[in-house]
This record gives C-alpha cells, sequence and structure tokens, in this order.
C-alpha cells in the first residue's frame, strides 16, 4: 500500500495558526453519529491536545461520522491530524468525507484507506490530491468527515486494536509547506 505524507513535529510546537479546526473534541461526541454506538467513544486518558479524543474501535465493524459547518474545502490543500496507534498492526480503516453532487446518483464521496501500522503518537498531514473520488465529488460541498470499518472491501479488523484520533484541521497550500523540512 502507498504510504500517508507524515510529518514528524516537535512536541509542544505550535500548530499552524490559519489552520481551520475541525474536531478537537473538547465538547464531547453530541455531533458525531456513531453506528454501533460502541465503536467509538471518548477518550480522555491518551490525548494529544487538551483533555479528550475520539477512539475507533477496530474490532468491529462500524462508522464514525461528523457533519461538519466549514463545507468549503477548496481553498485547503490537506487535513492534518494526530492519531495514536497501541501498536503496527495490519488493520485498516477507511477516512471518508461525504460530498454533494446534484447530477450523479447514489453516494457521492472522497475516501482513503488508512492502514494502521504505526505505534503511538503520529501527526499526518494528507493532501486533498491523495483521495480518491466516487461519483464525482465536489471539494466545495463536504457534508461531513467519517471513519470506517464498514464500507469499503479493504479494511482490515484485528482484536485489540484502535486508533485514537485527535486535534483534526484543514491546512492551506502555505501551511503544509511550512511542515515541510
Amino acid at each position: 500500500m502507498k504510504r500517508l505524507l507524515c510529518c514528524g513535529l516537535l512536541l509542544g510546537a505550535a500548530s499552524p495558526a490559519l489552520a481551520a479546526e475541525i474536531e478537537s473534541f473538547e465538547n464531547g461526541l453530541k455531533p458525531w453519529r456513531i453506528r454501533p454506538a460502541g465503536v467509538a467513544r471518548l477518550e480522555t486518558e491518551t490525548v494529544h491536545e487538551g483533555g479528550k479524543a475520539l477512539r475507533f474501535s477496530l474490532e468491529e465493524r462500524g462508522k464514525a461520522r461528523l457533519p461538519l459547518e466549514e463545507n468549503d474545502w477548496s481553498k485547503y490543500e490537506a487535513i492534518s491530524f494526530w492519531a495514536y496507534s497501541p501498536r503496527a498492526s495490519e488493520a485498516v480503516l477507511g477516512l471518508g468525507l461525504d460530498s454533494e453532487n446534484p447530477a450523479s446518483d447514489g453516494w457521492v464521496y472522497f475516501y482513503l484507506p488508512f492502514p494502521v501500522n504505526w505505534s503511538g503518537w503520529k501527526h499526518f498531514v494528507i493532501p486533498k490530491s491523495r483521495f480518491k473520488a466516487s461519483r464525482n465529488p465536489s471539494w466545495e460541498q463536504i457534508k461531513s468527515l467519517f471513519f470506517s470499518t464498514a464500507d469499503w472491501p479493504f479494511y482490515r479488523l484485528e482484536a485489540g486494536m484502535y486508533v485514537i484520533f485527535d486535534d483534526i484541521r484543514l491546512l492551506t497550500a502555505e501551511e503544509v509547506d511550512a511542515l515541510k523540512p
């Protein structure tokens, strides 16, 4: 599988000031739609920023979806987040973005297989160009972000595995360039 672009940042380094925050989890999981209920929960022990994060189980099929207020992603270059894995594994989940296109029939979205092949905290910066498209989605019409082990044949479950997500942001091209060594 292709590797995702990953940027290692120094702990304590400031986040880009202009980045658009998607989710910090500090207000809990109220806006999230989680199916089945146990596939994701609020994490308060292993967090990267603040006091809360999202723990997503890789032991069962499920989805955690966040409806978005910032729908126009055309001015951004990448999505950024911190993710924690207790160990490197063979597990794979999907990262998806629901979109809208009245000219298309069926579910319209961007997606990306997300292998869990690392351990500890890791900062991911994923350019929009890495996402695959289904039914002509639009970066101007992003309706929700979701993590899933239920929608695609590439996902792989693994007993005892989970990923913790924290500090999800959108980055402009300038902010992505500033992260490069």
